[in-house]
């Protein structure tokens, strides 16, 4: 395998990875290696004096437009014991973070990386050999972890000097976006199937965060790494540790869960929400955290106007047109208020609750429920209803009886009206 090195006045490289994807992960500090192996985990030598004292990570989640958003930092305290100036290259590598920035002791020391420098950092990423030897210089990295490929990587370069027995301060900052785990299912909840562009459904969702630990232990030392993370009080919140080990095929990584599990200490914070932290000594570090984060779907979902068709059965039967509109909550359980006419002398108004089961592959969605109907014209009344409907997406078909027992039986209006109506919603 060739190998790539770094400009000669750089004596020293370092990595830090921030990844957020379906299967969202960053990685920690490491320190370099003379002849980086594509196919090496990180971690695999520990060739610099360099010590990290301590790191301190925090990651504050919020919610914007239904979806998770976090902002980080993660500081490095880094000093260096020998009698020699270090002058040091860092490469920042993520994927769905944004704003980037890399500062020493409040100085942005950000920079352009060269190709050959590109090159031999992305030799630190778990990947297939072949995909480091066979691609330019230039091109998009992917890496591979836990069966999941991760492409389109982005990087982001740092240059920083420190002087002999200094400590110094490796801030980075920026934003992510945590990637959803996806369910398949072929059942779409009633209100989603039937109000294909209005409903305002979303269903209880996960999202992960992966932060690798591992490659800080390449370091000639390394002091305890305190983690904290918030989030609001309404979403859950998980983290677990895994060691990582290969599996087939060259540079694919899989994680074993760490038998030892991890006590996380929550407390409520200000503003509604919670916090879990944790302190790890450097020498029982994992290899990667998993953070996942379990965000309630809405309590109440708007669902969008229904317009029906057809009508009444009967000698005192005839034309009807019913106009309503219904939400849901939860997303099985549907409230409507709708009113039918025959647009001369009949109006009456039924609100309806109505249980209905989701829509399954080609099965439509099937739904029953009770209502009270009041008349308005020709007289005011109050009644019952029992309803039945059976909906595929848009369109589908209903079936009212309403009973009102006020009314006497040589009233133009029955007492009772049993209505069928095509029905679309919208």
């Amino acid at each position: 395998m060739q190998t790539h090195r770094l400009n000669p006045i750089a004596r020293l490289a370092l990595t830090l990875a921030l990844l957020a994807l379906p299967r969202a992960a960053a990685a920690n500090l490491a320190a370099p290696q003379s002849s980086p192996s594509a196919t090496s985990p990180p971690g695999a030598l520990r060739v610099t004096p360099l010590e990290i004292q301590g790191e301190s990570l925090t990651i504050d989640c919020d919610e914007v437009d239904g979806e998770p958003r976090c902002t980080f930092e993660a500081r490095y305290t880094v000093h260096n014991p020998t009698s020699l100036p270090e002058q040091m290259d860092a490469a920042f590598y993520g994927v769905r973070a944004d704003q980037v920035a890399i500062q020493v002791d409040g100085r942005s020391v950000t920079r352009e990386l060269t190709e050959a420098e590109a090159l031999a950092f992305d030799a630190w990423l778990p990947q297939p050999q072949e995909s480091l030897e066979d691609r330019p210089p230039t091109a998009p990295v992917e890496l591979h972890w836990n069966e999941h490929v991760y492409q389109e990587i982005g990087r982001t370069g740092a240059r920083f000097a420190l002087e002999a027995g200094a400590t110094t301060t490796l801030t980075a900052t920026g934003e992510m976006r945590p990637g959803r785990n996806f369910k398949p299912s072929y059942a779409i909840p009633a209100v989603e199937a039937r109000h294909l562009l209005l409903n305002t459904f979303r269903p209880d969702t996960s999202y992960n965060l992966d932060y690798l630990l591992g490659p800080i232990k390449t370091w000639a030392a390394v002091g305890d790494v305190a983690i904290r993370v918030t989030w609001p009080e309404r979403w859950s919140f998980s983290g677990e540790f895994y060691a990582l080990t290969r599996t087939n095929g060259p540079g694919r990584l899989i994680g074993a869960l760490d038998e030892a599990p991890r006590a996380w200490n929550q407390a409520e914070e200000p503003g509604d929400r919670r916090s879990a932290s944790i302190v790890i000594p450097g020498d029982q570090l994992s290899d990667v955290l998993t953070m996942r984060f379990g965000v309630p779907g809405t309590t109440l979902s708007l669902g969008g106007p229904l317009v029906g068709i057809g009508g009444t059965t009967g000698d005192q039967g005839g034309f009807r047109m019913r106009f309503g509109y219904e939400v849901a909550a939860p997303e099985w359980l549907l409230y409507s208020v709708s009113a039918d006419t025959d647009f001369g002398d009949l109006l009456k108004v039924a609100p309806t609750i109505e249980v209905a089961s989701s829509q399954v592959l080609i099965l439509p969605s099937f739904g029953i429920g009770v209502g009270a109907p009041v008349l308005i014209l020709p007289e005011v009344q109050v009644g019952a209803r029992v309803q039945g409907t059976m909906q595929f997406g848009p369109v589908g078909f209903v079936t009212s009886l309403d009973a009102f027992p006020g009314l006497s039986g040589d009233r133009e209006v029955g007492r009772w009206q049993l209505t069928l109506l095509g029905q679309i919603a919208l």
